[in-house]
């Protein structure tokens, strides 16, 4: 039904929860805490143990909360809850200099 139909940008909402565990094996370890302000693309989880991974903000805003959570699996979680704020900036691209957005499919491949 939606092959033929454009993609949209929709506003982000109000509260985002960022589960970490969005792999295989254990959970990513929090790196920010209550209050923390934390920028779109900003690590929130560092990888912690066999098969993890390290998880990255997908807003802006400020951290409500690293509690657990209800995941899609219907277990709870370690998550990071970010109150949103549209306003605030991304963070920077990383130290290399290379932003994903303005490469090619092939070298993110």
């Amino acid at each position: 039904l939606t092959r033929d139909r454009p993609s949209e940008d929709l506003p982000a909402p109000a509260e985002a929860v960022i589960l970490l565990v969005q792999h295989a094996g254990a959970p990513a370890a929090p790196t920010v805490k209550k209050g923390d302000a934390v920028a779109e693309g900003q690590v929130v989880g560092e990888a912690d143990g066999f098969v993890s991974a390290r998880i990255h903000s997908s807003v802006s805003g400020a951290v409500a909360a690293v509690e657990r959570r209800i995941g899609p699996n219907g277990r709870r979680a370690p998550a990071v809850v970010v109150k949103t704020d549209p306003a605030a900036p991304a963070a920077p691209p990383p130290a290399a200099g290379r932003d994903w957005r303005a490469m090619d499919r092939a070298a993110v491949a």
